[in-house]
C-alpha cells in the first residue's frame, strides 16, 4: 500500500510500548499507520525510573534504524517482549522505515517528549488513566488508542 504523493512530508508514527499488555496491537496499528502515511514508525519502549533499557537497545537519543526485509529475529532480552511484538508486526509491512528506542522515566512525560515531531502516537487501551490523561492534555499530535486482542481461552 503506497500513500498518494502529495508533496507533504510525513512525520513519524510513535508506538508507545509500555509493557507486554497490548504491545502486539499497538505495534501492528503503528506499522499500518506508518505504511498508509508513508512515514517512519518509532517503537518507543518505556521503563520505570531506576530500570535499565534491555541489552542491545539504544537509548532514545540514538535510535537503531532498520530498513528493508527482516531476516531471523535477533536474540532479545526477556524484558523486551514489546520489541518482539514490534518485529512481528513489521513482517506484514517489511519496507516501513523503523527505529527502536528505549527511554526511562514517567510514561506520560516521556511519551509527550518523544512525540513533538510526530503525526500520531499509538497507545494501548487500558493504560493507567494518569498516563492516558497526561498524553491527551499535553501531546501535540493525534493519539490512536487500540484495544489488545482478546486472549484465547482454552477449555
Amino acid at each position: 500500500m503506497s500513500p498518494p504523493f502529495t508533496g507533504i512530508v510525513a512525520k513519524d508514527v510513535v508506538a508507545g510500548l509500555l509493557g507486554p499488555h497490548g504491545a502486539h496491537a499497538v505495534a501492528r496499528a503503528a506499522v499500518q499507520e506508518a505504511a498508509s502515511r508513508g512515514a517512519r514508525v518509532r517503537f518507543l519502549q518505556i521503563t520505570s525510573p531506576g530500570a535499565r533499557p534491555p541489552a542491545g537497545v539504544a537509548p532514545a537519543q540514538e535510535p537503531i534504524e532498520a530498513h528493508g526485509e527482516l531476516g531471523a529475529e535477533p536474540v532479545i532480552d526477556d524484558g523486551s517482549a514489546t520489541f518482539t511484538a514490534a518485529l512481528r508486526a513489521l513482517r506484514e509491512f517489511p519496507r516501513v522505515p523503523v527505529t527502536f528506542e528505549a527511554a526511562v522515566g514517567e510514561p506520560g512525560a516521556v511519551l509527550v517528549e518523544h512525540t513533538t515531531d510526530a503525526d500520531i502516537l499509538v497507545l494501548a487501551a487500558g493504560l493507567p488513566e494518569d498516563v492516558a490523561a497526561y498524553c491527551r492534555r499535553h501531546a501535540s499530535c493525534d493519539i490512536l488508542t487500540v484495544r489488545p486482542a482478546p486472549i484465547a481461552r482454552t477449555a
